[in-house]
């Protein structure tokens, strides 16, 4: 028996990058880690690390159980993912946002077409060949709630498919939040939309000049009084906080301010910090050259305090850490928009690079396009990967980042290497992901 080379010792706690499990250990079991004599522990101690893959037997082909755990994620049937873009229209203009004209190559605040018919032709085809039991559908856009109307007539639809076909269809909504008004959220729970997630970059001095209206009101107090009346109302928010180095300082305000407004008292109320990184088109918006993105290291320390702070405020935070599988990455998920066209990653849509077909266009077409994306597996073919402890919840990291950093390299062959990052970030993190289970033990089950 002997450690797994995915097990990530730091003080007194273990991490598993396979199994993405956590757990904290006494003096003992550390002892006999760092002196590898295994034998030291206690037999039911050693049982129990092996079954949570802490440790592996000596004989065990480590390689072929992160392969066989990543295809069998990827190729997972029981779930279909579809994003769909019910149009591309806006009523923010936020700084750092990439989706313009340049991009799309269409006017963003154009009409979009009625493809319902199109969708559920397609939809039901899919859902014949895979049957999976769950559709997860999520409402994108531009701004989805601009299109209210026709959102709702479209998950009315898509539900009683879904009951025909025998598949629950779970729904949410990435919106801006301003649009989301207690009237709409009430017509919304009704047809069981009931999950949102949605950004908010600082307090009201930083969020409303990143996140800018396009009528130049303040966009701030409206979203957390819409937010609070979703989970008042037993809605699900995921808020979301895109940082660079204009706002980096910013975070413990804005958790400062979430924590005052009683945001912490929702169970189903749950803070994210990501990253603002440059994405095609980027180059021709003012702000990049004003304001660049952290480079990987610092946003892993801005990330990880902020987590802990909101720890210490009473804030509940997402889980930290994650297997890098993105749509792109899973042949049955697709992101669809009402122009009929299909791609394969959310911030590459209306990009050749992403797009696989069309609505109209025969299962086996869309098949072959699917596995030029999806058998690339670039980390499969670098050595650099395959020793790499991250590996797991890794996977190459993201496909977009790689082509602007790799023109070079077909699309999406590259590889953009994350490891500085999460050298960084995953010893730091064990220990506030504790403190959060700690103040929130519901949280640990969930995990």
């Amino acid at each position: 028996m002997r450690l797994s080379k995915y097990t990530i010792v730091y003080g007194n706690y273990l991490f598993n990058t396979a199994t993405l499990s956590v757990l904290k250990v006494g003096n003992l079991v550390i002892e006999a880690i760092k002196s590898d004599d295994i034998d030291k522990m206690p037999e039911q101690i050693r049982e129990a690390l092996l079954r949570e893959g802490y440790l592996v037997e000596d004989s065990f082909d480590e390689h072929a159980y992160v392969e066989f755990r990543l295809r069998t994620k990827r190729y997972d049937t029981r779930s279909l993912s579809v994003t769909y873009i019910p149009g591309y229209k806006c009523n923010f203009a936020c700084t750092y946002c990439y989706a313009s004209l340049q991009v799309h190559n269409r006017p963003l605040d154009e009409r979009p077409s009625d493809n319902l018919g199109n969708l559920l032709d397609w939809l039901s085809k899919q859902l014949t060949t895979i049957q999976p039991r769950v559709l997860d559908f999520s409402f994108h856009g531009g701004e989805p709630l601009m299109y209210a109307k026709y959102m709702i007539k479209v998950a009315r639809a898509v539900s009683k498919l879904g009951e025909r076909r025998g598949a629950y269809v779970g729904y949410n909504v990435v919106t801006n939040g301003s649009l989301l008004s207690p009237n709409l959220y009430r017509r919304l729970q009704e047809i069981d939309i009931n999950k949102f997630l949605i950004t908010v970059d600082g307090p009201p001095p930083v969020h409303d000049i990143r996140r800018v209206n396009k009528d130049n009101t303040s966009t701030y107090n409206k979203i957390l009084d819409n937010a609070l009346n979703v989970l008042a109302n037993g809605g699900t928010i995921i808020m979301s906080t895109n940082i660079d180095s204009q706002n980096k300082n910013s975070i413990t305000e804005l958790l400062d301010n979430l924590s005052k407004k009683g945001f912490g008292q929702y169970p189903n109320f749950r803070f994210v910090a990501a990253a603002v990184l440059r994405g095609p088109g980027s180059e021709l918006l003012p702000h990049f050259d004003k304001y660049p993105p952290l480079d990987l290291k610092e946003f892993a320390r801005v990330k990880v305090e902020a987590y802990r702070y909101a720890a210490q405020k009473g804030i509940r935070t997402s889980y930290p850490f994650g297997i890098g599988l993105c749509s792109l990455k899973m042949p049955n998920a697709y992101i669809i928009d009402s122009n009929d066209n299909i791609y394969k990653c959310t911030t590459l849509v209306g990009h050749s690079e992403s797009w696989v077909g069309t609505l109209s266009e025969d299962m086996e077409t869309l098949s072959r396009r699917v596995s030029q994306l999806d058998m690339a597996e670039p980390w499969a073919k670098n050595e650099r990967c395959q020793q790499c402890i991250y590996l797991p919840m890794c996977v190459g990291s993201c496909p977009q980042q790689a082509m602007l950093k790799l023109p070079q390299t077909p699309f999406p062959h590259g590889i953009w290497c994350p490891k500085e990052f999460l050298d960084e970030y995953v010893p730091a993190m064990l220990k506030v992901l504790d403190e959060r289970n700690t103040l929130f033990p519901e949280l640990a089950k969930i995990d």
